[in-house]
């Protein structure tokens, strides 16, 4: 089965466990070659508040796979997050599984935590 995302693999999550309010993460998704991917994207919700799409750009290609990146700054809270590409076949959702890995259109969001640098 392919792994589309890791949240514990640095390539593809630089920031692993909580960061502090506006510190730069990447997020990478891994999509196959032959997929036909028209666009990728991050969906974010920061808890309590309206889910906002965030389109990721195009990266590298390393073997079968092809990399999208979103570089994400954000104020403190607790956000949720999963990925969509879109195909000529329609949308599909990677979202995690029980291991902490995304597979495909089944599963729970990811969870963020975005701490203030003050601590309070």
């Amino acid at each position: 089965m392919f792994c589309y995302y890791d949240s514990r693999d640095k390539l593809l999550n630089s920031s692993l466990g909580a960061v502090s309010e506006w510190e730069y993460t990447r997020l990478r998704l891994r999509l196959p070659k032959n997929s036909g991917v028209w666009h990728a994207f991050l969906l974010l919700t920061k808890d309590g508040e309206q889910t906002v799409w965030h389109e990721m750009d195009f990266e590298f290609k390393n073997g079968d796979c092809l990399y999208y990146k979103i570089d994400i700054s954000l104020p403190s809270g607790l956000y949720w997050y999963h990925f969509c590409y879109e195909t000529e076949n329609g949308k599909h959702f990677i979202k995690k599984a029980d291991n902490g890995k995304g597979f495909g259109d089944y599963g729970k969001e990811w969870q963020k935590s975005v701490y203030r640098k003050d601590f309070t």
